[in-house]
């Protein structure tokens, strides 16, 4: 998984420099955008995992508000 990390942060660091962004500029970009992915995964992972659990508690909020 590593591996396939730092070839897919490199090609893509490469791939925006070839299209003339700064390589510093380039890395930060790509730095971001595995940080805004690693998030999106971790919240996907948390909401299939609690997904049951939050959807009973949102049906329990809602009958209460709607029959007081």
């Amino acid at each position: 998984m590593n591996v396939m990390l730092t070839l897919f942060k490199s090609w893509l660091a490469a791939f925006l420099v070839d299209r003339g962004w700064k390589a510093e500029k380039a890395q930060s970009l790509v730095e971001y955008i595995l940080i805004v992915v690693l998030i999106a995964v971790a919240v996907i992972v948390a909401l299939r995992t609690l997904g049951g659990s939050i959807g009973a508690k949102l049906n329990e909020i809602t009958q209460t508000i709607t029959n007081p």
